[in-house]
């Protein structure tokens, strides 16, 4: 019995003296790592991505995607959860962009469901509820349809908001809205709607908010209402805005106060306030070489409109303006060039400012003889004729 005992330990201590090679870390390790993968290889294999059985062909984007995002948009801004609709405004907001997708988000209703958002409370979706408006009004049937649908009034609510990213997204809405005839009537019409606009702007001191409101008043005043609009933004003293933007730092808005003053000035009324308030004094100062050319193309408009005025005239004459207008005569520049051109004519009118602008026939000549514009070329016969003042109408001799 003893002997079979010694036998069993010899043969175990055999083993163990064996065995020792494959105990050591490296077999360990591999052998750990194979009964892991295998104990847990269900849960592996459901995450894996698998081979496909069949080659499929690359997946390409096309418009019949469209078709079928503008109805999704749709069904998720009624959903529950606030999440699922901010995102989804997001994507009504990057599809609305595109003028394709426009047309099938109005197919689909986009902009009905848009109109009971306004009841929205989340900062967010009121900001992406305007900018959505925004890009739904760069066409005119789309503005058409937000004032069928009541949206400019909700827009104008926006306004009142103390929060400046949604008083500058409902401006620009509204702006692009009026493009549209009936947006137009429906802001003029209204009742004081340009009054509440003027002085949305009077208290304004983001430089977005003030460019978007004197355009949206700038388009309402030109789009086939000027008497209307210009005798309420009289009322309203639309003229000192004006005059106190065009010391503003922002070459923007600088550019659209002097743009809306000259068409309020295209009115004998505006012209005579205008006058009272020192507009010329504060125009000149557009004109120096400090400013870019854009600011001086609208700053000429609104003197060439306000000069109609002899008052104005002499004005500008006492304020050494006559002198300005000559290294503007730019024919490179053509609008700014055309301005001064017809502000040159209207300043020529006056006797004393006729001989100071005289020194300019030369380069009137020469913009006749190398300009390529015929508009230009047009407008330089007439300032020649005003500076001679000898010659009858239609005779271009020395020309």
């Amino acid at each position: 019995m003893a002997a079979v005992e010694d036998l069993g330990s010899q043969e175990h201590y055999h083993w163990m003296e064996t065995s020792k090679a494959y105990n050591s870390d490296p077999f360990v390790y591999h052998v750990n790592r194979w009964t892991n993968w295998y104990n847990n290889s269900h849960q592996i294999v459901l995450h894996q991505s698998r081979s496909m059985i069949k080659p499929q062909p690359h997946i390409i984007v096309n418009q019949a995607y469209g078709n079928l995002m503008a109805p999704k948009i749709v069904r998720c801004l009624g959903d529950p959860n606030l999440i699922v609709r901010q995102k989804t405004m997001t994507w009504a907001v990057e599809y609305l962009r595109i003028a394709d997708n426009r047309a099938r988000c109005f197919q689909a209703g986009l902009l009905k469901v848009l109109m009971k958002l306004f009841s929205e409370t989340d900062s967010y979706m009121l900001q992406q509820l305007a900018l959505a408006f925004k890009y739904a009004a760069e066409t005119e049937i789309g503005g058409r349809h937000m004032s069928y649908l009541g949206a400019i009034q909700g827009l104008l609510k926006m306004l009142e908001s103390d929060d400046r990213i949604l008083r500058g997204n409902a401006l620009e809405a509204l702006n692009n809205a009026s493009s549209s005839r009936l947006a137009r009537e429906e802001i003029v019409y209204g009742d004081k709607t340009l009054k509440f606009i003027l002085n949305i702007i009077n208290l304004e001191y983001d430089n977005r908010c003030l460019t978007a409101g004197l355009k949206l008043l700038t388009k309402c005043v030109r789009g086939g209402l000027d008497h209307k609009a210009t005798s309420q933004l009289l009322e309203a003293d639309a003229v000192i805005t004006c005059i106190q933007l065009t010391a503003f730092s922002d070459i923007e808005v600088k550019e659209s106060a002097a743009r809306l003053l000259c068409l309020l000035a295209l009115s004998k009324d505006v012209r005579k306030v205008s006058v009272e308030r020192k507009a010329v004094a504060k125009l000149l100062e557009l004109l120096n070489d400090n400013e870019p050319s854009i600011v001086q193309a609208a700053a000429a408009a609104a003197l060439m409109s306000l000069t109609i005025n002899v008052d104005a005239k002499k004005q500008l004459i006492d304020h050494q303006g006559a002198l300005q207008i000559p290294p503007l005569i730019i024919p490179q520049d053509e609008v700014l060039c055309l301005n001064i051109l017809q502000l040159l004519i209207n300043v020529a009118e006056n006797p004393h400012s006729r001989k100071e602008l005289q020194e300019t026939i030369p380069d009137l000549r020469e913009i006749i003889e190398k300009s390529p514009s015929a508009v230009l070329k047009n407008w330089a016969r007439y300032g020649i004729q005003h500076l001679l003042f000898k010659h009858r109408p239609f005779t271009w001799a020395g020309v």
